[in-house]
């Protein structure tokens, strides 16, 4: 009822929220932000407080709303056939705001879902259209790529966190995989390495295929060395710095190259100003 919804929009007096459509958690799970019918996006706790709220240009239906990895941006679908994308610290400035939009303003076809990729630089968006049709956009807003797949509509489709897969629901109940297309090359291992186009039949040397001692004694000792194949050594590709991160971005590292102790004896027993300045505490700051 209409105390509930009193309850839930904070301290907002007699005016009206519109309903919610579309929802999702940010990054650290304690705030919760909110998209309405008429376009409005806001920023609630868990108790429910209205933390802050923003209007999106032209007040559209919101059907989609998504954020990103590193939890700095969100994307929403808006039914006047637009995807737009902005910083989540937009939302405490207030008023209307357009943000990054993303169409296409040839066909203007409608979305059915926008997500960004695990690096939070690319945005995809899945055309609401028979067949299936995958738009990604660069930061700068311009089309990086086009997918266009079988006549089934995409329901649903998840990004992998740390790879370039996308996974696809269709209406039929099939789930499609894109990948990145891989080219093999293997010249880029041995350049004397040649490609055939088709078999070829190949003559050996006499001597061509004949273990010499050396090339013996190096296998051996190839065999030999222990390789771990268990042990899985941490990755950074699925690390985002935040508040709480202990690594501290090293910044300047002040060095002031030290005499050798030959080369103050050969100075003798005087000590020039340059040498002084150089012998001086990193900390303490040189009188002129």
């Amino acid at each position: 009822g209409g105390g509930g919804e009193g309850a839930a929009g904070g301290s907002g007096g007699s005016r009206r929220q519109p309903p919610p459509l579309v929802a999702c958690f940010d990054k650290p799970g304690e705030r919760v932000l909110i998209g309405s019918g008429k376009g409005l996006v806001t920023l609630l706790d868990l108790s429910g407080a209205r933390l802050a709220e923003m209007q999106v240009a032209g007040g559209p239906v919101l059907r989609s709303l998504a954020l990103s990895r590193d939890g700095m941006s969100f994307v929403v679908v808006c039914a006047d056939r637009v995807i737009r994308a902005f910083a989540l610290e937009r939302l405490f400035e207030g008023g209307a705001a357009a943000g990054r939009e993303h169409q296409d303003v040839v066909s203007r076809v409608p979305w059915a879902l926008a997500a960004f990729t695990s690096d939070s630089e690319h945005v995809i968006g899945a055309a609401a259209a028979a067949e299936q049709k995958l738009y990604i956009w660069d930061g700068d807003r311009q089309l990086a790529k086009m997918l266009d797949g079988p006549k089934d509509p995409i329901v649903y489709f998840a990004y992998h966190p740390t790879r370039p897969i996308l996974a696809c629901c269709a209406k039929s109940g099939d789930i499609f995989v894109w990948t990145k297309q891989y080219c093999e090359n293997w010249s880029a291992f041995a350049p004397d390495f040649k490609e055939l186009e088709e078999n070829e039949e190949y003559e050996e040397r006499e001597d061509e295929f004949d273990q010499q001692p050396a090339q013996v004694e190096a296998k051996a000792e190839d065999e030999a060395e222990h390789i771990d194949i268990v042990t899985l050594e941490p990755s950074e590709l699925a690390h985002f710095p935040d508040a709480d991160d202990p690594d501290i971005e090293l910044e300047c590292l002040p060095i002031r190259p030290l005499a050798d102790d030959d080369e103050s004896a050969e100075g003798g027993a005087g000590i020039g100003e340059a040498d002084a300045e150089r012998k001086a505490p990193l900390g303490r700051k040189r009188k002129v």
